[in-house]
C-alpha cells in the first residue's frame, strides 16, 4: 500500500500458489485490489477451480517451471512462489527466470522450508549439499552458525538474496533486484520468506524516494525479521479482532 500511487498495485497481476484456500489470493484482492490473478496448481486442478474465492482467479494447471514461461511479462506483477519444501534446484531456476522476465516495478517473493536437517544430519553435509545447489553464489565467509537450526534461516536468505541479485543483473534488461523484506517464522516448520522488486534505473529511484517518505516497520532489505506469532484458535483470533484497532498491546 505505501508504494502508491507511484506504483499502481491495484493495477497489477497476483501470481501465486493457491492450492485449495487461497488464503494470499484473498489477502490481495482485499488488502491490494488486485482484479488479475493467476494460481498454479501442480495437484488437482479442477478441485483448485471449484475452490477459488474469487472470478477474477484464473487455475493454470501444471508445475511452476512449465506455467511461468507461457504468462505475458509485460504486465507489472507481485509474485509469490511459496514452495512447502527445502531450497532445490527447481526454485533457483524458477526465480533465476523471474528475475530476468518479468517487468521492471514488478515483485518477487519466495517461500522455502528453513530446516537446516532438510540438508542432513550433520553441518558438515548440510554445508556442501548447499554449497552444490549455489555455486558461486554461495555466501562467503561462511557464520559460524550458519548450519546450526537457529544460524540457518539468516543463511538461507542471503542465498535466495544472491541468486535474485545475480539473476537480474546477467539477465540483459538492465534491471536490478532491489530486497525490502526477509522474514523468519515457524508453524509447523521453520520457513523463510524474503521479496524485492525488479527496478530499471528510473523505478529504482522512485522506490527510494518513495520508501525515504514511507513509514514502514516491516522494511528492512536483507534484514532478517522473525515473526513469532503462537497459532491461534478461530476463537482467539475472534477475540483480538474484537480490540482492533488500538495503539497499545492489550494487557
Amino acid at each position: 500500500k505505501a508504494l502508491k500511487p507511484t506504483f499502481p498495485i491495484e493495477h497489477y497481476r497476483y501470481v501465486g500458489m493457491g492450492s485449495m484456500w487461497f488464503s494470499d489470493f484473498i489477502l490481495m484482492h482485499k488488502a491490494l485490489s488486485i482484479k488479475d490473478m493467476v494460481s498454479i496448481e501442480g495437484g488437482d486442478a479442477e478441485r483448485a477451480k471449484f475452490n477459488k474465492p474469487f472470478k477474477c482467479i484464473t487455475v493454470m494447471e501444471g508445475i511452476t517451471s512449465d506455467v511461468l514461461p507461457d504468462l505475458d511479462w509485460g504486465k507489472r506483477s507481485i509474485i509469490w512462489l511459496d514452495y512447502d519444501y527445502e531450497l532445490r534446484s527447481d526454485v533457483l531456476s524458477d526465480l533465476e527466470f523471474l528475475a530476468q522476465h518479468a517487468s521492471s516495478g514488478s515483485i518477487v517473493i519466495v517461500t522455502n522450508n528453513a530446516e537446516a536437517v532438510k540438508f542432513g544430519k550433520e553441518e558438515k553435509e548440510r554445508l556442501e549439499k548447499l554449497r552444490g545447489l549455489a555455486g558461486s553464489l554461495f555466501p562467503s565467509p561462511v557464520p559460524a552458525n550458519a548450519m546450526a537450526t537457529e544460524g540457518f534461516p539468516s543463511f538461507l536468505a542471503d542465498i535466495l538474496f544472491n541468486h535474485l541479485e545475480w539473476a537480474a543483473m546477467h539477465g540483459g534488461k538492465a534491471i536490478s533486484f532491489y530486497p525490502l523484506f526477509n522474514y523468519y517464522y515457524s508453524d509447523s516448520s521453520r520457513m523463510v520468506t524474503v521479496g524485492g522488486m525488479l527496478t530499471d534505473e528510473t523505478d529504482k529511484r522512485r522506490l527510494n524516494n518513495k520508501l525515504k517518505n514511507a513509514k514502514l516497520d516491516r522494511k528492512a532489505g536483507r534484514n532478517q525479521t522473525r515473526i513469532n506469532v503462537p497459532p491461534l484458535t478461530a476463537k482467539e483470533k475472534a477475540h483480538l479482532d474484537r480490540r482492533l484497532p488500538c495503539l497499545k498491546p492489550p494487557s
